[in-house]
């Protein structure tokens, strides 16, 4: 295998990681926020036992 066809394989094989990585990042980012949104939320507005933030994150 040449060289060129070597490091051609790589640069494709790390940026599909490096996008598989990103995409499992950002996923995690939104599913915190979405979840503090839920936290704050329900602390806010709800008050009592059924809607407390562990009830929601019970949940999520």
């Amino acid at each position: 295998m040449s060289s060129d066809m070597q490091s051609f394989l790589f640069t494709t094989f790390y940026h599909f990681g490096a996008m598989i990585v990103h995409e499992e990042v950002v996923e995690l980012i939104v599913l915190f926020m979405v979840g503090t949104i839920m936290i704050v939320f329900s602390t806010l507005f709800y008050t009592n036992n059924l809607c407390s933030p562990f009830w929601v994150v019970v949940v999520i």
